[in-house]
């Protein structure tokens, strides 16, 4: 009796060794969680979402208009538009060695002063806020310990909540992110740059950490 428990004492020793063996082999002290926290440029949401181009560094005069749809009332134009960038805060999890999936979720603010056109007083103002909701599959075909390349696929829908003067509206559209190329560098903590089109930006920038690894 005593040698059977013995033996199989030994068979289960070896079995759990032969499998952290290959557990090992298969992650090699790769991450299996990832946070990240980042910004990029406005311009695909300001023209699709907002129908203006309202960059975060500037202004578009063309902006400037005269709503005369209603005589009775004061005619009005709008001054310069401006937004902040896209900023971006993600999760991903690695489902295997080269696989993750995650979401991540973006905000963008719109602002300008709307004027009486006759006394060029401010008399109201424009907001709008944009978050968008983007599910995410990430392929990581260079795995290192400390550089990671990558590309990915983001869909989903952003909602714009947009105040205009006395008017309000909450508006959703379909939202997505191509990553062509993407590069992390760190080992806990990273900073990664992303290009591509989409939502998120031509380039988005920004830094994360890394934990639970698996050994």
């Amino acid at each position: 009796m005593k040698k059977t428990i013995i033996a199989l004492s030994l068979l289960l020793l070896v079995t759990t060794t032969f499998a952290q063996e290959q557990e090992q082999g298969k992650w090699g002290g790769l991450p299996r969680h990832e946070l990240s926290l980042g910004i990029g440029d406005c311009l695909i949401p300001n023209l699709l979402y907002s129908g203006h181009f309202k960059p975060f560094w500037g202004f578009d005069p063309c902006c400037n208009f005269m709503d005369f749809e209603d005589l009775m009332n004061t005619p009005t134009y709008h001054d310069n538009y401006y937004s902040t960038p896209v900023v971006s805060a993600g999760y991903l999890f690695r489902v295997t060695k080269f696989l993750w999936l995650g979401a991540n979720v973006n905000w963008v603010g719109i602002f300008g002063n709307i004027y009486d056109a006759t006394t060029d007083l401010k008399i109201n103002t424009y907001r709008e806020n944009q978050i968008a909701f983007l599910p995410t599959i990430r392929f990581s075909y260079l795995n290192k310990k400390y550089v990671t390349l990558y590309s990915g696929l983001s869909t989903g829908f952003v909602l714009s909540d947009v105040k205009n003067g006395d008017t309000k509206s909450l508006t959703p559209y379909f939202a997505g992110q191509l990553t062509a190329f993407g590069v992390s560098a760190g080992k806990n903590w990273f900073g990664y740059t992303e290009f591509g089109i989409g939502y998120k930006g031509f380039i988005n920038a920004g830094f994360g950490c890394k934990f639970n690894s698996k050994k």
